[in-house]
């Protein structure tokens, strides 16, 4: 919630890009990770981000499915 309002949308949005640009994390975690970067990257305003975050997200769970 906090890094979604209000002014802290833009800092959240910078942490989960930090977060999203480690390729070490496990799969399930960038999973969890998105779900949340999501959701900030629309308080924040940024869509492209959002879209971008939701197609990775997508492509991430049809994976695990396999």
């Amino acid at each position: 919630p906090y890094l979604t309002a209000g002014d802290s949308a833009q800092e959240g949005l910078e942490v989960y890009r930090n977060l999203l640009a480690l390729t070490i994390a496990p799969q399930a975690l960038r999973i969890e990770w998105l779900k949340e970067g999501i959701k900030v990257a629309h308080a924040a305003g940024d869509m492209r981000q959002a879209i971008d975050w939701g197609n990775e997200k997508t492509r991430l769970l049809a994976e695990a499915k396999k």
